[in-house]
């Protein structure tokens, strides 16, 4: 008998803006299912480049999603996280 292959696992998506400050060479995304807790260290989020939208997609359903987004500078200088959005993803 031959294996039965794994259920796919559902994913979802999660579409994040921002208004954009001056002077800023791209941005960063963080996120995670803690408050405050991001998957990335600093300085390791997801390059959102110039955009001032991104979207994440492939997250597992069934879990809330906290995000936050930096800024860097030219210089490579990173910026405190925005405030903290959420989303569940279901």
């Amino acid at each position: 008998m031959a294996p039965s292959p794994a259920p796919a696992t559902a994913t979802g998506s999660a579409t994040l803006s921002w208004t954009a400050p001056g002077g800023v060479a791209g941005y960063r995304v963080y996120y995670g299912t803690v408050s405050g807790s991001y998957l990335q260290a600093l300085g390791k989020g997801l390059s959102a480049g110039n955009a001032t939208t991104h979207v994440l997609t492939g997250l597992p359903r069934g879990y809330m999603y906290y995000f936050a987004v930096t800024a860097v500078a030219a210089n490579g200088e990173e910026s405190a996280f925005s405030n903290e959005a959420t989303k569940h993803v279901q």
